[in-house]
């Protein structure tokens, strides 16, 4: 009778990793979705009931598509919301159904992706950063497209690793259309986005393929959009704009934790995330410093210069699994 040969230590560590991961996915993924269905039936707050009765209810597609109501249209989020009500999945449980299913997503393939580029322990620490986030937390249990969009931008900044080093078509493909779903669900999802194509060509991975493929991705944004422009641009004038003087303090308790305790840990384990990835080369360090200082530009561009009437904390939720994943790496490596 034939036997295999026995594994190499090489082998049986990597296949216990591999395990590892798994688990840590499947435990992180089962907290996320307990965490997300809490008081999922409850009725919906103002922000989901614009939502539901004016794009969603009666399973309009073309009404998703075409219309905006004061920013409350997530657009192709209201489209899959349309469809779901075309089919049945009318009440409030049933509509909330898909943005924790994408909230337990983007969790998943956060842990996935941290465990396999640096340990299991990591990705079960970023997945749990990210469902613990304050603003994560609550957008990914709310009938809104935050979920929706911080997945396809997960997914996009994961395709786009993997082009880096396999150069088949499939990965621009997968990060072009995910690109275009994170950006036609929530504009402000184009600055995370913009990170990773900024973290693209600081490390020297950029390829005529990635150009194509933003360009294409950008111009397929502008056409679905392009029914939603005057409506904006209307509401825009109407509303005016306003200047916020507390909102870089929210921006920070927010996304660090909303506890001065939460918020000093977090700043730690950042900078020591930062400051490990820095360190394997000084392209890593360049793309560290312009990943960070592309959000910080951003964001102070439109708290201290533009100012317009509409603008949140929640509209930068897109960056959370890059603030997750980064600190899981700074704790593992504390």
């Amino acid at each position: 009778m034939l036997r295999s040969a026995p594994m190499s230590g090489d082998e049986a560590s990597g296949d216990r990793r591999d395990i590892w991961i798994w688990v840590t996915v499947a435990a992180n993924s089962v907290v996320a979705f307990l965490l997300g269905a809490v008081k999922i039936g409850r009725s919906f707050n103002y922000d989901e009931a614009v939502t539901y009765t004016s794009f969603v209810n009666g399973g309009s597609v073309w009404r998703a598509l075409t219309t905006q109501v004061v920013f409350n249209n997530h657009q192709m989020f209201s489209v899959t919301q349309a469809v779901a009500w075309r089919v049945g999945l009318v009440g409030e449980t049933a509509q909330r159904l898909l943005p924790v299913l994408c909230g337990v997503a983007t969790v998943a393939l956060l842990t996935w992706w941290v465990g396999r580029a640096t340990a299991p322990l990591a990705g079960a620490i970023a997945g749990l950063l990210l469902v613990l986030n304050p603003v994560y937390l609550s957008e990914f249990r709310l009938l809104r497209g935050y979920a929706l969009a911080t997945l396809a931008t997960l997914v996009a900044a994961v395709a786009t690793e993997r082009s880096w080093s396999d150069h088949r078509r499939r990965w621009l493909i997968v990060s072009g259309v995910a690109m275009t779903v994170a950006v036609t669900t929530h504009a402000f999802s184009a600055l995370a986005l913009a990170v990773v194509a900024v973290v693209t060509l600081a490390l020297g991975h950029l390829r005529r393929g990635h150009l194509i493929t933003w360009a294409i991705a950008a111009g397929t944004t502008i056409v679905i959009q392009l029914p939603l422009l005057d409506d904006a641009r209307r509401e825009s004038e109407a509303r005016g704009s306003r200047y916020l003087s507390f909102f870089g303090r929210h921006v920070v308790e927010i996304y660090l934790g909303d506890r001065r305790g939460a918020i000093v840990l977090m700043a730690i384990l950042l900078a020591a995330g930062g400051w490990s990835i820095a360190r394997r080369s000084a392209r890593h360090g360049v793309a560290v410093a312009a990943g960070t200082g592309l959000v910080v530009i951003v964001v102070v561009l439109l708290w201290q210069v533009i100012r317009p009437f509409d603008l949140y904390s929640r509209f930068f939720v897109a960056l959370t699994p890059f603030v997750a994943g980064l600190a899981a790496v700074g704790a593992y490596r504390i």
